[in-house]
């Protein structure tokens, strides 16, 4: 019995110390384990882990640092990330900030920007579409944009651009852009291909520069030049004609006085008279239109000008057995210019279509009100059913000097009556086709000033003056 108790009892002992020798085994791998794990766990707050170092040197202890090692890496690598991150995010704000920059300058910038691709416009300026007169959902447009260019410069335009996109090349021109309301915007348009790193065309860069003022600068400038030539001229011809015409006139005049009625010199008398009453207004007319008169602007109503010019004309428009229609619906039109002046330019206009118009027709006088952007204005349309002009004569008829097979005239009618508009500020047009007639638009600024406006027949000491 002592000997199996001693047995029992060995192996009671053997057995736990065997159980406690596995409960160590098993806490020397567990705890760090559970170390591991817990240091690997992640949060919302700290999403990298973070591995302890351990100082064993088993198998545990090499996973640990490994894993460390891992943790450091991953660690520096996120930290890399969120710094490239946070230069990205830095950088889009600096990328956007510039753009709006750039679009800021292009959008404010005095001539029109645009891009296509193709012949198709894909960006325009704020300043380019006021220049081509649309807005931004006619821009998007294609015929709209192309409808946008002027009838007579459109098919051009269009061509040529089509051929320098086809050979890749360069392009520049001028053209006009036509708006709904008859403004005719000129430009210098000028388009440069844009390539990729192949060389191949990917869109073009276009800018058009706005020259409608320029133009007409120009345009008046060459006019004062021929003005001042012919101003010296005029000074000639005054000096060394009107003199001896008027002696001839008077001279004329006595004799005719002195002349029985059945005397046959008479009739010769006074074609002479005629004929020198008709030099001293050829005369009299260059003189006007070399040296323009100074403007004596007061306020007047237009739709009874018209009737007093009618009434000058009654000898011609009897001869010719005509008639003139005025359509004046909103009358009164009140204006502010030199009265005496417009007289002279209706005066012009109405004798050219009384001229024009075949026996037996009426002509037609039309006043009706036009604006100009801002600008309030008067359109004065004569019409007549003439034989019409050429084409070839049409870019010339304000030019002195030309006409277009009158017998008698002088050529300074239409020419005159354009240095009087332009110094109104106004201006005038002319449309004509063979065989269907002549139309002439006259547009003048209405000018209203009602704290210096003065009525019709109370103007004297009270002129409004323009140099």
């Amino acid at each position: 019995d002592t000997m199996l108790m001693t047995i029992l009892g060995g192996g009671l002992f053997s057995l736990i110390c065997m159980v406690a020798a596995l409960h160590l085994i098993a806490h020397s791998i567990t705890t760090p384990l559970a170390r591991l794990a817990t240091a690997v766990v992640t949060s919302d707050r700290n999403p990298i882990p973070q591995v302890p170092v351990m100082t064993r040197t088993d198998e545990i202890g090499n996973l640990a640092r490994v894993m460390h090692a891992m943790s450091t890496a991953i660690h520096s690598h996120i930290e890399a990330l969120q710094q490239s991150e946070a230069n990205l995010r830095q950088l889009n704000q600096d990328l956007a900030g510039s753009e709006a920059k750039y679009r800021s300058i292009v959008d404010h910038a005095p001539f029109g920007i645009f891009t296509t691709r193709g012949m198709t416009l894909v960006f325009s300026n704020r300043y380019n579409s006021l220049l081509a007169g649309l807005n931004a959902t006619e821009e998007k447009d294609p015929d709209a944009v192309r409808r946008a260019i002027h009838p007579e410069d459109r098919d051009r335009v269009i061509e040529e651009f089509a051929q320098a996109v086809v050979e890749g090349q360069p392009y520049e021109t001028v053209f006009r852009f036509l708006h709904a309301d008859g403004t005719i915007r000129k430009v210098l348009s000028r388009r440069i291909p844009i390539r990729d790193q192949s060389g191949h065309v990917i869109m073009y860069q276009g800018f058009n520069v706005d020259i409608t003022a320029l133009d007409f600068m120009q345009t008046r400038l060459r006019r004062a030049e021929r003005l001042a030539t012919l101003g010296q001229v005029a000074a000639g011809i005054a000096h060394e004609i009107r003199n001896p015409l008027v002696g001839i006139g008077s001279t004329t005049s006595l004799l005719l006085d002195d002349t029985a009625a059945d005397d046959p010199r008479r009739p010769d008398l006074a074609v002479i008279l005629q004929e020198t009453k008709r030099l001293d207004r050829i005369v009299n007319q260059i003189i006007d239109y070399a040296r323009p008169r100074e403007i004596v602007a007061f306020v007047f109503d237009m739709a009874q000008l018209v009737p007093e010019v009618m009434k000058v004309l009654d000898e011609p428009l009897t001869r010719r057995q005509a008639a003139i229609s005025l359509s004046a619906p909103a009358a009164p039109y009140m204006i502010q210019a030199d009265r005496d002046q417009f007289k002279q330019v209706l005066l012009n206009i109405l004798q050219n279509a009384i001229e024009a118009t075949p026996q037996g027709e009426t002509i037609t006088v039309a006043l009706a009100e036009q604006a100009r952007g801002i600008e309030p204005g008067l359109e004065i349309t004569v019409t007549d059913r003439g034989s019409g002009i050429s084409a070839s004569h049409l870019p010339h008829v304000f030019e002195p000097f030309f006409t277009s097979g009158k017998p008698r005239g002088t050529g300074l009618g239409l020419a005159i009556s354009r240095n009087i508009l332009d110094a109104h500020g106004g201006d005038i047009a002319l449309d004509s086709e063979e065989g269907r007639g002549t139309t002439v638009r006259v547009w003048t600024p209405v000018r209203q000033q009602p704290q210096r406006m003065q009525e019709e027949g109370d103007h004297a000491g009270h002129d409004l003056r323009y140099g």
